[in-house]
């Protein structure tokens, strides 16, 4: 007894060397594990990012967001396919796309990584679901209310909208105020994806000053995107918070949350009726609730997390990558009187009457137009962060690297993503790409040619793809046409440079060393 006795005593007097001791020996296992017997082991990279997480975490939250430049300069030392995190790698090989984003007609399974989704945790929504079929049964349901033909008969709200956003536009005239088009933008396409998706409108377009809007408040939750991916925990703890607090520690989310309740309240109205009574409810002329509830899904399918998840999704998802992809355009467009010019002349002749908007059937045959339009979006980007997806088969990578032959076999389950901005911007695809030239989206007749279409990310690609893209092409063509027809010969750019439009950081969209907007003189 009295040596069992004098043991414990010392493993007391021991105890933190004994912990210590075993951590230190824990992570030494871990690390020898990741480096060497894990299933991508065999993939190049930087070792102390194969080794911990903290490596993005000092990236992309110290460093706020510089993670993906970090990744470029990685591949070029490492090769097309490296592994950027103990769990997860990452491509930068064009060629690749459509094995990682592989279409719903291949078969191929994609699932989402729980780390990606941490970012904002709507996990109700298609987009923040991470199984593959769970995201076919949610989206089977909404694929309808987002087809061409849905969006071809919202054309009279759209252009209802625009049309109150340019007689705004016009109250700037010798005014000598500048007007925000980042904000303008954004209260059109809050106001369309509002009255479409939910029932009912803020009417943010009919405001002169374009505020409040959802931009400022959308801005704000992207800055805690990577904070959250690394610690989830603290969002419950942030929702659990009351608004009024949330309101005074982060003023900028007062418009969101005031939207939220609304949100909120209506789930709450159209629960209490049964899916036939609900139809009927004054916010459900047609709405995303109507088309949740009217179809063929299990009961947790229909529940208030789950349709409040799916609203607030589309709300940000259908705001503010619209605003800043339109925003980018008139930017460049002022910038480059000559572009401008040619596509005024090609909307003059199908738009004799500036205050007729024509069809988006007229318009998205209109080739100049259409090109203005993906340059657009390959400067904008969608969104700026790596889509990963996880594939349920293996991947054979075939390439070269620095006249090197490389063969690498990606094992199944494995997170593997690209990033829009690296693809935007590669030069073998798009010759001098921080050129603003719409002409690269033309043949030698200009005419559309689609060669390079295959290579434009900004909706992403594949069964994950923007489900939204009907909907938003429709608001790219009527509104960016409408506003260059009837102000497109008398505005300028005020006190607006690329700071405000050049890509700097990830930060779930692009960010950007100035949040002014992109603002103009009316004349």
């Amino acid at each position: 007894m009295a040596v069992l006795s004098s043991f414990v005593s010392i493993c007391q007097q021991h105890v933190w060397l004994a912990l210590v001791v075993f951590l230190v020996s824990a992570f030494f296992f871990l690390v020898i594990f990741r480096l060497f017997f894990h299933s991508l082991a065999h993939i190049p990279g930087p070792k102390i990012a194969a080794t911990t997480q903290w490596y993005e975490f000092y990236h992309d939250v110290i460093r706020n967001g510089r993670y993906q430049s970090h990744i470029e300069k990685m591949h070029e030392e490492y090769g097309p396919i490296v592994r950027i995190s103990p769990y997860e790698l990452h491509c930068n090989d064009p060629a690749f796309i459509d094995q990682v984003y592989a279409g719903s007609g291949s078969g191929k399974k994609r699932d989402k990584t729980i780390f990606y989704c941490n970012g904002f945790q709507f996990w109700g929504s298609c987009i923040n679901t991470i199984s593959h079929d769970l995201h076919r049964l949610r989206r089977s349901a909404l694929n309808p209310f987002f087809s061409k033909a849905s969006i071809l008969r919202l054309e009279p709200t759209i252009r209802s909208y625009v049309d109150a956003m340019c007689q705004k536009i016009e109250t700037y005239v010798h005014t000598k105020e500048p007007c925000s088009m980042t904000y303008a933008f954004g209260c059109m396409s809050t106001d369309v994806v509002m009255e479409y998706c939910l029932g009912w409108s803020e009417h943010y377009s009919s405001n002169q000053t374009f505020t409040p809007n959802l931009i400022e408040p959308l801005n704000a939750l992207q800055q805690n995107f990577h904070v959250m991916k690394h610690f989830p925990w603290l969002n419950p703890v942030m929702n659990a918070l009351p608004d009024s607090l949330v309101a005074r520690m982060m003023p900028d989310m007062a418009e969101w949350l005031k939207t939220d309740r609304k949100i909120s309240r209506t789930v709450d109205s159209v629960l209490q009726n049964d899916p036939e009574a609900a139809s009927k409810h004054s916010a459900m002329k047609r709405s995303i609730f109507k088309e949740i509830l009217n179809v063929n899904l299990p009961p947790e399918e229909k529940s208030r997390t789950r349709l409040l998840d799916e609203a607030k999704q589309l709300m940000g998802a259908g705001t503010e990558t619209m605003a800043w992809a339109l925003s980018v355009g008139v930017y460049y467009l002022l910038s480059n009187r000559e572009t401008l010019s040619k596509l005024s002349k090609e909307l003059l002749q199908h738009m004799p009457d500036p205050e007729i908007i024509p069809s988006w059937s007229m318009l998205e045959n209109l080739p100049y137009l259409i090109s203005v339009l993906h340059e657009a979006l390959r400067f904008s980007c969608g969104v700026s962060t790596r889509l990963q997806r996880v594939p349920h088969e293996p991947l054979y990578y075939s390439g070269t690297f620095k006249g090197k032959q490389v063969e690498l076999t990606i094992p199944a389950r494995s997170a593997i993503g690209m990033s829009n901005f690296m693809v935007h911007n590669n030069p073998d695809i798009f010759p001098e790409p921080t050129t603003f030239r719409p002409e690269r989206w033309l043949d030698d007749q200009g005419k559309r040619h689609r060669a390079l279409d295959g290579y434009l990310l900004a909706f992403s690609k594949g069964s994950r793809g923007c489900i939204g893209i009907n909907l938003a092409w429709a608001e790219l063509h009527i509104a960016l046409a409408t506003f260059v027809r009837r102000f497109g010969d008398r505005v300028e750019l005020f006190e607006t440079g690329p700071a405000e439009v050049e890509w700097k950081y990830d930060l779930f969209e692009p960010g950007r060393d100035s949040y002014k907007g992109v603002r103009v003189l009316v004349h």
